[in-house]
């Protein structure tokens, strides 16, 4: 209900090679059925920079409804957090689509005609990769006893003073994007929301901390800057 007559249905995500070769061996008992390759985003350095990066996800009723959402359909795979979300209308690009001729059973006979993809722009981040890793190697706490261990938590970032690019930003403790990128699965979600450390929660931007002597500063340089105060 709800769905245009040849809407597909996603049936199931991320078949092994074994499954796909039996769908694909009994496509002529199987009208309607069809199976298709999509790219998937793969986050190379997993967790370094998950809070960062953000995650993907499947785009929700309630977006479409949103003007910045036009064009979009149901199922696709849009950023929702971090700089997924942020940049997704530069990192998208333009779907592509092909008209076709099938017979009852639903297989291809004719391709009518064909619109090739655009792919999006890359994006160039100020991120220093070494430095985010030493900023990760700085939350590590090694135990003998526990060489698992996930370190200590907490929340880092590293400005350029000159002219005040991100080099370095981190949120402990983390997670592996790389679970959302092909919609993240109940289990590992469940997980996620009911660990008591709030790994989904990035630190750097969303906690909320006292200032401590740190404002002193600031506090300082403002009643400098307006006479209220002088050097002595």
């Amino acid at each position: 209900r709800g769905r245009e007559r040849f809407q597909p249905m996603l049936v199931q995500a991320d078949l092994s090679y074994e499954s796909l070769a039996r769908v694909e061996t009994h496509r002529y008992a199987l009208p309607g059925v069809v199976t298709e390759v999509r790219p998937r985003r793969e986050y190379v350095n997993g967790d370094l920079a998950a809070h960062l990066l953000g995650t993907l996800g499947e785009v929700r009723a309630d977006q479409l409804e949103k003007p910045e959402f036009q064009g979009y359909r149901s199922g696709e795979i849009v950023g929702q957090t971090g700089l997924e979300a942020v940049l997704e209308p530069t990192l998208r690009g333009s779907a592509g689509g092909r008209n076709v001729i099938v017979d009852v059973a639903g297989r291809e006979v004719e391709r009518l005609d064909e619109v090739d993809p655009v792919p999006g722009k890359d994006v160039t981040l100020s991120i220093d990769m070494d430095l985010q890793r030493a900023a990760w190697d700085a939350f590590r706490e090694d135990h003998p006893e526990n060489p698992s261990d996930d370190g200590r938590l907490g929340a880092l970032v590293a400005l350029d003073p000159r002219n005040g690019d991100v080099l370095a930003m981190l949120s402990r403790p983390s997670f592996d994007p790389n679970s959302f990128a092909g919609g993240v699965d109940p289990k590992t979600w469940r997980a996620l929301l009911q660990d008591p450390y709030k790994p989904l929660q990035n630190r750097t931007i969303q906690g909320q901390y006292p200032p401590g002597s740190t404002y002193k500063v600031y506090m300082a340089a403002a009643g400098l800057e307006t006479g209220l105060i002088t050097p002595t």
